[in-house]
C-alpha cells in the first residue's frame, strides 16, 4: 500500500524543491522546541567553589556537585563564581537536590504531556494546524517564565516550564511525522536523522548565547521567541498538511489539494495535471486507496445489476468477487468472495446486507485499547515503551550530568553536542544497511555504552580518559535515539502511528523525568550503574521486535487477528454453502449428464435360458431376490426406465454375480416365468 501511495506522492514530486524546503524548515523549529530539555545543564548549574574534604584536603575552584554536598551536607564550602543565568544561582538553591532535580523532572514532565496530548489531537486536528497552535502557546509559555523573579514564585515557574515542554514536544513530533510523510520511503531515515541535528544545533546555538548573556537568562528566552515566531509564520504559509492523513480519513478531495500544492512548489503541477488527466480522477484514487471508490449508494446498485447478469446466464452456479475495500483497516485488503445465488438460481435476500455491513465497518475508531487490542500491535507497543524509558534515561542522564564534567564547561557541551549531531548523521547512513539494519546497529551501541558506564564506575580515571569515555557514551546513546524516532514510525500502520508513536515518546520521559531525581540523590558510580543495567535490559528485549529495514510502512492494520478471524468466519460461511450445492448438484441429471451404462444383455442368453426353464424349475429354493430390471436397448419401446445405482452398489451386486453364478439365472428364469419373453 506504501508503494501505491509513494507512486501518486512521486507525480507532485517526492524529493525536490518542497521536501528539502520543509527539511529545513523543521530543522529550525527543532533548535528552538527543544530548548527546554537542551539548556537544562546551564539551569541547573551551580556556582564553582572551594572547600576542604573530611580528609581535610582542599579543593580549589571545583563546580559544586551532588557528591560534595553529600560530602559536606550542605556547608563549609566558598562561592568563587556564579552565573547568572543559573536559576540554581538565582533562586538560591544550591545543595538542594530536591529543587534541582524538580528543574529538569518538571521540564520532562511538559515533554511527556506533550507526547500524551500530541497522541489524541491527532485525531482532531491535523498537523499543521497542531503546528500552529504548539507554536503559540510554545511563545507565550516562554514569555510567561521571564516574569518570575523570586523563589516564591518558583513553582509558577516550574509550572511555565511544563508547558514550554509540552508545546515544544507537540511541535517536535508534529514536524518529524509531517517530514517523513512527503519524502521517499528511501530518503525517509535519512531525513529522520538530519532533522534530529536540529537538536544538537539547539545544544551549540544556545550555549554560545548563554556565553554572551551569561549574567541574565532573561535575554536568551526573548531570543527563543523570535526564533519561534519566525518558524511559526514559514509554517502557516509555506508547509501543507500530509497527504496521508488525509488518506486515511478518506479526505480524498483534500489529498488532491495537497499534492497540487506540492507539485506547483516543485514546479510540477502541470505535469501532475496531466497525470490527472491520463490516469483519469478516479484511478488516482484508487491508487492511493487500493481499490475503486465506489459511493455507499451505488454499492447496492452494482450488487443488483451483477445479480441480474446472474440470473440472465445459463450456468447458475458462478460466484460474483467484490472487493471487501477493507485496505484500510479490515481483512487484510483480501478479497471477499460470496455466493450471491443460491443453488435454485434466486438471489440470496442476505447478500446484499451482509456486503453492506462490511461496508460500514470499513472505517474503525482508532482509540487507546486498539493498542492493546490486537496481539500485532499489543508485544510491539509494550516492547518499545520499556525501551524509550531506557533509553530516554540513559541518554538525559548523561546530558545533564555534563554541567560536572571536568575541563572547560562551555566546550564539553559544544563538544558534546558537535559529537551527537555527527551521531545523528552516522546512524542515518548505516541503519540503512539491509546486513547491519536497525537493530543490529542499536544492539552493538547498547553494548558499546554498557561497556562505558561500568568502567566510568569502577575505573578511577584522569580528566581526559573520563571525558572520552563520557563523549562515546553520549555518541552512542545520541545515536540510539535516534535511530527509536524511525524505528517506533515504521513498527506501525497509518491508523494507530502518531497514537502509539506519541504515548510511546511519553513513557520514555518517564526515564527522562526519573534520570535528574537518579543523578541527584545517588552517588555517581551508583547513578552509572543504573544505566547501564537499563540498556542491558534493551539490549535483550530489542531481539523480539522485528526488522523493518527495507521494507514500505504499513498503511492499515492488516496482521490483526481479531480482522483476520472476522475474514474467516465470511470465508467459513461461503466454504458451508459450497457443499450444499455440491449435495444438490448430482438431482439435476440433464445438466450434470452423468455416465449412464445399461447393461444389454446378448440374444444368445435369452435362448439359453429358456432352454433352461424346464429343467430348473424343480430345483427352486427360496432366497433373497433382488429386484432387477432388465435393461435392454429395445428400438420398439422408447421409454427406458433406467435406475441409476451408486458405484458401491455396484461393485457389491458384480462380487455377488461372481460368487452366485448359478443362481443368477434361477432369478432371470423367475421374472421370464412371471411376465413371459413377450413384455420382455
Amino acid at each position: 500500500m506504501d508503494e501505491k501511495i509513494d507512486k501518486v506522492i512521486a507525480l507532485a514530486g517526492n524529493e525536490h524543491r518542497y521536501q528539502y524546503f520543509t527539511l529545513g524548515v523543521i530543522i529550525f523549529l527543532w533548535i528552538n522546541c527543544n530548548f527546554i530539555s537542551c539548556i537544562l545543564p546551564f539551569i541547573e548549574r551551580e556556582p564553582i567553589v572551594n572547600y576542604t574534604d573530611s580528609k581535610g584536603v582542599f579543593h580549589e575552584n571545583v563546580t559544586l556537585t551532588n557528591d560534595i554536598c553529600m560530602e559536606l551536607k550542605g556547608e563549609n564550602y566558598t562561592v568563587v563564581k556564579s552565573f547568572g543565568y543559573s536559576w540554581a544561582t538565582e533562586f538560591n538553591i544550591e545543595c538542594n537536590a530536591a529543587a534541582i532535580s524538580n528543574i529538569g523532572a518538571f521540564a520532562f514532565i511538559g515533554n511527556a504531556a506533550g507526547g500524551f496530548v500530541f497522541s489524541f489531537i491527532t485525531k482532531l486536528l491535523s498537523h499543521k494546524k497542531i503546528l500552529i497552535i504548539s507554536s503559540f502557546g510554545f511563545c507565550l509559555a516562554v514569555f510567561l517564565c521571564t516574569i518570575v523573579t523570586s523563589y516564591d514564585y518558583f513553582y509558577a515557574l516550574l509550572v511555565c516550564e511544563i508547558f514550554i515542554g509540552l508545546f515544544g514536544n507537540c511541535l517536535c513530533y508534529s514536524s518529524l511525522v509531517v517530514a517523513q510523510e512527503v519524502v521517499s520511503s528511501k530518503k525517509r531515515s535519512l531525513f529522520s536523522s538530519i532533522i534530529n541535528v536540529g537538536y544538537a544545533l539547539c545544544g551549540i546555538i544556545y550555549a554560545l548565547l548563554f556565553l554572551a548573556f551569561e549574567n541574565e537568562w532573561r535575554y536568551v528566552f526573548y531570543v527563543l521567541i523570535g526564533a519561534s515566531a519566525v518558524t511559526l509564520v514559514l509554517i502557516w504559509i509555506f508547509i501543507y498538511d500530509s497527504p496521508r492523513g488525509y488518506i486515511n480519513s478518506n479526505d480524498y478531495d483534500k489529498v488532491i489539494h495537497i499534492l497540487e500544492g506540492i507539485a506547483s512548489f516543485n514546479g510540477k503541477l502541470e505535469e501532475f495535471r496531466e497525470s490527472i488527466k491520463q490516469e483519469d480522477y478516479q484511478e488516482i484514487l484508487s491508487v492511493i486507496k487500493g481499490e475503486p471508490i465506489i459511493a455507499p449508494s451505488e454499492r447496492s446498485s452494482r450488487v443488483d445489476d451483477a445479480s441480474r447478469k446472474r440470473n440472465t446466464d445459463n450456468n447458475n452456479e458462478g460466484e460474483i468477487e467484490f472487493n471487501n475495500g477493507l485496505s484500510d483497516s479490515k481483512f487484510n485488503e483480501a478479497n471477499l468472495t460470496t455466493s450471491l445465488l443460491s443453488p435454485d438460481g434466486t438471489v440470496q435476500e442476505n447478500s446484499n446486507k451482509e456486503i453492506i455491513e462490511v461496508e460500514e465497518k470499513k472505517v474503525e475508531k482508532i482509540t487507546v485499547w486498539s493498542l492493546f487490542k490486537y496481539p500485532s500491535i499489543r508485544y510491539k507497543f509494550l516492547f518499545l515503551d520499556f525501551l524509550w524509558v531506557g533509553t530516554r534515561a540513559a541518554f538525559n542522564g548523561v546530558s545533564i550530568s555534563s554541567k560536572s564534567f571536568p575541563g572547560n564547561f562551555y566546550v564539553n557541551i559544544i563538544v558534546l553536542f558537535i559529537l551527537e549531531s555527527v551521531s545523528y548523521c552516522v546512524a542515518g547512513v548505516l541503519i540503512d544497511i539491509k546486513k547491519l539494519g536497525r537493530r543490529g546497529f542499536l544492539w552493538i551501541q547498547y553494548v558499546i555504552v554498557v561497556i562505558v558506564f561500568i568502567l566510568l564506575a569502577f575505573l578511577e580515571l584522569n580528566i581526559y580518559g573520563e571525558l572520552s569515555l563520557n563523549y562515546i557514551a553520549r555518541f552512542c546513546c545520541a545515536g540510539i535515539e535516534v535511530i527509536y524516532y524511525t524505528y517506533s514510525i515504521e513498527l506501525y500502520p497509518t491508523p494507530v502511528r502518531s497514537l502509539a508513536f506519541g504515548i510511546n515518546a511519553t513513557f520514555g520521559n518517564a526515564g527522562s523525568i526519573g534520570a535528574p531525581y537518579l543523578l541527584e540523590f545517588l552517588k555517581s558510580w551508583e547513578f552509572l550503574l543504573v544505566l547501564a543495567a537499563i540498556c542491558a535490559v534493551n539490549s535483550i528485549i530489542l531481539i523480539f521486535l522485528p526488522e523493518t529495514v527495507g521494507k514500505p510502512m504499513v498503511e492499515s492494520i492488516k496482521e490483526i487477528d481479531e480482522l483476520n478471524n472476522a475474514g474467516n468466519k465470511i470465508e467459513e460461511k461461503v466454504e458451508e454453502e459450497k457443499p450444499k450445492e455440491k449435495e444438490e448438484k448430482p438431482i439435476d441429471i440433464i445438466e450434470e449428464k452423468p455416465e449412464i451404462k445399461i447393461e444389454a444383455k446378448p440374444e444368445e442368453k435369452e435362448e439359453d435360458k429358456k432352454e433352461k426353464e424346464n429343467e430348473e424349475k424343480k430345483e427352486e429354493k427360496p432366497e433373497e431376490k433382488k429386484e432387477e430390471k432388465p435393461e435392454e436397448n429395445n428400438e420398439e419401446n422408447p421409454e427406458i426406465k433406467i435406475e441409476i445405482r451408486p458405484e458401491e452398489k455396484k461393485e457389491e451386486k458384480d462380487g455377488e454375480n461372481k460368487n452366485n453364478g448359478n443362481k443368477e439365472p434361477d432369478n432371470e428364469e423367475k421374472k421370464d416365468d412371471g411376465k413371459g419373453p413377450e413384455e420382455n
